[in-house]
């Protein structure tokens, strides 16, 4: 079972990456998709279960927990999963690639950009 995160504060956003998420991996049978919307929320989930995450799509702008801090948590912690960084500054993609992330997406090209990374790392 593949098993994917979404980490957004923002509601709005949240629906957008979890509607793109479902839509472009709609034919794949084995998925579940869990939903945060805060850093600190989505830490809590993987002290509780460290292995429950293969792949974590998390926005950077949170508070006060924000998607960097998240991402040294996970990576502090050895939790094998991947991170696709969905935000929408271009502030941090030198600093997302640190923490070893797959990909870094603007959310001004979510849409366009995120189908084509999904379908990447699932193949």
């Amino acid at each position: 079972m593949l098993q994917i995160a979404i980490c957004d504060d923002d509601k709005k956003d949240l629906e957008v990456i979890y509607d793109c998420l479902s839509n472009t991996l709609f034919d794949v049978e084995d998925i579940q998709v869990s939903r945060y919307q805060s850093g600190k929320e989505l830490i809590t989930h993987l002290q509780e279960d460290p292995g429950g995450c293969d792949l974590l799509l998390l926005d950077i702008g949170m508070e006060p927990v924000d998607g960097m801090q998240a991402a040294g948590y996970i990576r502090d912690n050895k939790l094998d999963l991947d991170i696709i960084f969905i935000t929408k500054s271009t502030e941090y993609v030198y600093q997302g690639y640190q923490y070893r992330a797959y990909a870094y997406i603007l959310k001004e090209h979510l849409k366009e950009n995120l189908p084509e990374v999904l379908v990447r790392y699932v193949e």
